[in-house]
């Protein structure tokens, strides 16, 4: 769903995460055209030690006199070895900034689909401590986590059991990071609900009324906003005071900032309480922002942690809204993708397939 783990297209995600430019689904993104295949970290690090082996080989050995500078040119095979070496490292350079870019870039979109980054400190915005934590507790973490990312549902309760007490004994971590985004992106809800739980823990952030004073405090701070209003999406959906979440997070969808608005529309979708279904198709259909429209219907259909129940519920506005005058072409797109989550069934733009469907579905 996230990285929160902050994250659109009108704006400078991920969501956690930034946050308005989200998916239509936690793992799925529009289609696009095929890309040329890229290099994996492993070639690209492969490539840089075959680079700084050969540079080494063609520099002068170390206490040797440099050669003289008068000396002519070389020539033949000697100077084509070195200008074909020169070029070798500018390539690979090129290569490496290539796939830099392209892969970072690959990430942040990724990474709005579950609206909160989850490289960005939010552990320590949370007012969690690293101090004190406890390497076997950190370490057993990471292996439920593990398991969590594997599909074991034993994992999760296990996790739904015991997160509270990492409080203040583990941290984020690359690995850590890792294993919830994959949990989030699982279509069991019960596994999702797990990962929410765990990122609380490791943020620090209790599941009572002292974590959720702290998550409003964090939500007024614009430094913190997007990462607080997907946690308190989280918090509401593990059963902490959810109609003050829910109040708390509507507040923030008549925002000015459009990325402050796809927040909120993520953390209802969290929630997903009845209520928040009509308050995020409001927002789907009238919000003046593209990236805040999207991420509703994202929420509606896979990045949010509504029942199946609650999504045919949005699906009856979505299939009448296909071939409504007043949507947009990216609107009704986006329409489109969030039923296909919600069916498993494709008939692209086809407004009547569609509501044969959902007659069918009566």
């Amino acid at each position: 769903m996230p990285d929160p783990l902050q994250p659109t297209r009108d704006l400078p995600k991920s969501s956690a995460t930034a946050t308005d430019g989200a998916q239509l689904s936690a793992t799925a993104s529009h289609n696009s055209p095929q890309e040329a295949p890229q290099p994996s970290e492993v070639d690209v690090v492969h490539a840089l030690v075959e680079v700084e082996q050969a540079t080494k080989k063609s520099a002068a050995p170390e206490g040797l006199t440099p050669p003289d500078r008068t000396a002519p040119p070389q020539s033949g095979p000697s100077r084509t070895l070195g200008v074909i070496l020169y070029l070798s490292v500018g390539f690979a350079l090129i290569m490496l900034l290539g796939w830099t870019v392209q892969n970072g870039a690959r990430r942040i979109h990724s990474s709005v689909s579950s609206i909160t980054d989850w490289g960005n400190g939010a552990g320590v915005q949370s007012g969690a401590t690293t101090g004190g934590t406890s390497s076997s507790q950190q370490a057993e973490a990471e292996n439920l986590l593990g398991r969590l990312a594997s599909g074991d549902s034993i994992a999760a309760d296990q996790i739904l059991s015991e997160s509270d007490r990492w409080i203040g004994g583990t941290q984020r971590t690359a690995k850590a990071n890792q294993f919830v985004n994959v949990a989030l992106n699982q279509r069991d809800l019960h596994l999702r609900g797990a990962a929410l739980q765990a990122t609380l823990a490791l943020d620090g952030v209790s599941r009572d009324a002292d974590g959720l004073n702290r998550l409003e405090l964090a939500a007024a701070n614009r430094n913190t906003r997007a990462w607080a209003l997907w946690m308190l999406g989280a918090l509401g959906n593990r059963g902490v005071e959810q109609e003050r979440v829910v109040q708390t997070l509507k507040r923030y969808l008549d925002d000015s900032d459009a990325r402050t608005r796809s927040g909120a529309v993520y953390g209802l979708g969290l929630v997903a309480t009845d209520e928040t279904v009509p308050m995020l198709l409001e927002r789907f259909r009238n919000d003046p922002s593209a990236g805040v429209q999207e991420s509703a219907a994202c929420s509606l259909a896979e990045a949010g942690m509504y029942t199946h129940e609650q999504r045919m519920v949005a699906a009856a506005s979505l299939v009448g809204w296909l071939d409504d005058a007043g949507l947009s072409t990216p609107q009704k797109e986006w329409a489109a993708h969030a039923l296909r989550d919600i069916s498993g069934l494709n008939f692209g733009n086809d407004a009547w397939a569609w509501q044969q469907w959902y007659s069918g579905t009566r």
